[in-house]
């Protein structure tokens, strides 16, 4: 697991390297956040550029998305599943 360092958001990280099963996630595949509402241009630079983002999947609760929105990253899905 590697640390992202972004400009507006904090606790970014790649899990790849982390063992799932037997398996280990690769590198660059998968990605979590602690939020993504204080994203700058340098911060969607480096997820779609470096990191290929392209789907996010939200996991907060509808009220949390409507308090709190993601800045939108051109090109990139984003899906809201509620974990609740």
């Amino acid at each position: 697991m590697q640390d992202i360092k972004l400009d507006k958001t904090n606790n970014v990280r790649d899990l790849g390297g982390t063992k799932v099963n037997g398996k280990t996630i690769k590198m660059y595949k998968l990605i979590r956040s602690r939020s993504l509402d204080r994203l700058t241009r340098k911060d969607i630079e480096i997820l779609v550029t470096e990191y290929k983002v392209k789907t996010i999947i939200d996991l907060r609760t509808e009220r949390e998305v409507i308090e709190r929105p993601d800045v939108v990253i051109p090109n990139v899905n984003n899906i809201n599943i509620s974990i609740f």
